[in-house]
């Protein structure tokens, strides 16, 4: 209730109670004559009385709209909270997630990569780059230098490959040679023997 009705009520209080007083000493003393009739009096307390009702009446009207509406903001209020607390929640998941990622040994912290000063003794253009960017770079001219590596590493495996296969087809034909020489010294030994013979 406003402050006006509240001050509207409590004058009806006081007018009411000043008639009931009213009444009632009607009854302890005799009327005189220019006093008012008892029966006008209590159409006026009447009145009054439904004037209380009705503002009884609209005062708790805005006592339940007000529960309501407290019940409304509770609820949203507990909600806030609730969302709040789910935040937080994830929020520190976040957090642990990144704790952990930062202290997890990383692959690239393992490889065998050159050193901050020598790329940039090689590369002086990223000398005004972040750590990121650096080791970004870093990595990139790593993955091209081991990729020309492993094209070279091919080559030489193709080329062992050809030398292998050339040196099997070298022994196979020495073989074949020793093998021709024996037959022949073989066949020769008769006639060593015969004119080793005849030499005699």
């Amino acid at each position: 209730m406003t402050e006006n009705a509240i001050s509207d009520c409590l004058n009806v209080l006081d007018s009411t109670r000043t008639l009931c007083l009213r009444i009632h000493e009607l009854k302890q003393h005799s009327r005189d004559a220019d006093d008012q009739n008892p029966e006008q009096i209590k159409r006026q307390l009447m009145s009054k009385l439904l004037i209380l009702r009705e503002a009884n009446r609209k005062s708790y009207e805005q006592l339940v709209q007000a529960k309501t509406i407290t019940a409304e903001h509770k609820s949203e209020l507990d909600n806030a909270r609730i969302r709040l607390q789910a935040l937080q929640y994830k929020k520190l998941h976040l957090k642990t997630i990144i704790k952990n990622y930062e202290e997890k040994e990383h692959i690239y912290t393992a490889l065998p990569l050159v050193s901050k000063e020598e790329f940039l003794k090689e590369h002086p253009e990223f000398k005004s780059s972040n750590d990121h960017d650096l080791m970004l770079a870093i990595l990139e001219d790593e993955l091209k230098e081991r990729q020309r590596l492993s094209t070279l590493k091919q080559e030489l495996l193709k080329r062992k490959a050809a030398l292998i296969s050339e040196n099997k087809a070298k022994r196979n034909a020495l073989q074949k040679g020793d093998e021709k020489l024996q037959t022949f010294l073989r066949s020769s030994v008769p006639v060593q023997e015969y004119y080793n013979i005849t030499s005699m």
